[in-house]
């Protein structure tokens, strides 16, 4: 049952309520007033042909007093079922307003993250760490920090390959996997290195794009399918 059903359904109830209410009180014109229908207004008349006859014929103070108490419990049960219909209403406004928090929350930590990535990928750690929330975080900044101060004959001399083969494989998957480092020092010849220029500007920009939420740019720059669903999931 939708929305707009149920609360017919309600407003229904209500009328029939307030409309049996007004007949026990013994306002048949405001009971009439309720009615919508035929059989409900002969009914009503009915009732009131009825209740003339016991006036006429005296009817006892305690009959009376019944039906006040009557009518008293109807008003009764119609004020709790507005009430309660208002607190459902208002419960609803609050999952509703709650929802929508949660997803703007959850947009703008997928927002920090990308920025504090692409902030590390130029090299720019001071803005990376104004990013950072959590103690990995900052670590991983710090250690991307040390690594990019490091001499290049230092980082050269660390890197002991064992073999040539399969070296431009693992350049591709180097520069795949954005580990930049990894393939500067797989690099040979000006077009690879030319390659490897290119493909860190184009994951720039492409982290560039997609922090300011401008997904149409980044996805024209997104080459591997990796790159298109974390985009698209956006």
């Amino acid at each position: 049952m939708s929305d707009e059903e149920s609360q017919d359904l309600d407003d229904s109830k209500l009328r029939v309520e307030l409309m049996m209410a007004a007949k026990v009180q013994g306002d048949f014109d405001k009971a009439q007033s309720y009615a919508i229908t035929d059989a409900e207004r002969k009914e009503i008349e009915t009732c009131r042909v009825r209740v003339q006859g016991l006036v006429g014929a005296k009817t006892t103070e305690q009959e009376v007093a019944a039906a006040k108490m009557q009518a008293r419990i109807r008003g009764s049960q119609v004020r709790e079922q507005k009430e309660k219909q208002k607190m459902e209403h208002a419960a609803i406004l609050v999952q509703k307003s709650y929802r929508g928090h949660s997803e703007r929350d959850n947009q703008e930590e997928q927002r920090r993250l990308t920025w504090l990535q692409w902030h590390l990928e130029q090299n720019e750690f001071g803005q990376a760490l104004e990013l950072a929330i959590s103690k990995d975080e900052r670590q991983r900044i710090l250690t991307a920090k040390a690594k990019s101060e490091q001499p290049i004959w230092c980082r050269c001399l660390a890197w002991k390959p064992q073999t040539t083969e399969g070296r431009k494989e693992k350049f591709v998957a180097a520069i795949r996997n954005y580990d930049w480092e990894a393939a500067q020092l797989l690099a040979v010849g000006d077009d690879e290195r030319k390659d490897l220029e290119d493909s860190r500007n184009r994951v720039a920009w492409m982290l560039h794009y997609t922090a300011d939420g401008k997904y149409s740019e980044a996805l024209a720059l997104a080459i591997t399918d990796e790159e298109k669903r974390e985009i698209e999931g956006k």
